[in-house]
């Protein structure tokens, strides 16, 4: 499986573009946003304002940057700027999801960014978590504990965070339980 994580084409992370009808059949891990509220907004200028210049591989940051929000699950963000290297010019015209896709509107329609994902227990957040996804959950965490030499505090945190149940324990009936089920059969 190959997993894939939508970026900011003007991040300097290596990406493929692809247009959205061939998006089907991907593995995506994406950063879901709960809301475009006024501080999100801020956030996601903060979190764009740094380009990387196609000419010279130079980062800077942009000059002009506008938000909007388009709907309750979309906001529009609008750059431009001009390299202090090289003079190139930049403009960028992102569409941001609570989905976590990051389209990109180009003169040919809109595309989205995909740049690969590995798995990795020490990456980042997205590589850490399809780390801990890819997981053989089946296996106790004592027997995960030892296979990737972690604490098992450390495997049953993660184990809540995914979701994956425990396997299955067959569950004794207390001694308790039974002698008192065995003394109202004999009463009766």
């Amino acid at each position: 499986m190959i997993a894939y994580q939508p970026v900011d084409p003007a991040a300097g992370s290596p990406a493929t573009r692809v247009a959205l009808s061939q998006l089907t059949g991907r593995f995506l891990c994406r950063r879901v946003r709960t809301k475009f509220g006024p501080s999100a907004l801020i956030d996601l200028i903060d979190e764009s304002r740094s380009v990387t210049c196609r000419q010279c591989q130079e980062r800077f940051d942009a000059q002009i940057l506008t938000v909007e929000k388009v709907s309750a699950d979309a906001a529009n963000l609008d750059r431009s700027g001009r390299c202090p290297c090289c003079r190139t010019e930049h403009q960028s015209h992102l569409q941001f999801r609570k989905d976590g896709l990051i389209l990109s509107r180009e003169e040919d329609g809109w595309f989205i960014w995909l740049s690969r994902v590995k798995p990795n227990r020490c990456g980042n957040v997205v590589e850490e978590h399809l780390f801990w996804y890819l997981v053989d959950w089946a296996k106790r965490d004592g027997q995960l504990s030892d296979e990737l030499n972690l604490p098992e505090e450390i495997v049953r945190a993660w184990r809540r965070k995914v979701g994956r149940p425990r396997t299955a324990k067959v569950e004794v009936p207390s001694q308790r339980g039974r002698s008192a089920h065995s003394a109202g059969r004999s009463r009766a």
